[in-house]
């Protein structure tokens, strides 16, 4: 089981062209990382680039 972490992550995800995929702020690596993999089923021939953020999505 994973705790929360102590800050909130706050990211974007965009394809190789710089196009916003998906978008979010968590404090969970877990749900980072189902949001990649969903963003990844969604694009199949994309390379996703995760970029964090100071503040809120």
């Amino acid at each position: 089981m994973s705790r929360p972490l102590a800050e909130e992550i706050h990211y974007r995800l965009y394809d190789q062209a710089g196009r916003l995929l998906s978008f979010n702020s968590t404090n969970s690596l877990a749900s980072l990382v189902a949001d990649v993999a969903v963003t990844a089923r969604e694009y199949p021939a994309g390379r996703i680039t995760a970029v964090q953020y100071d503040g809120p999505a």
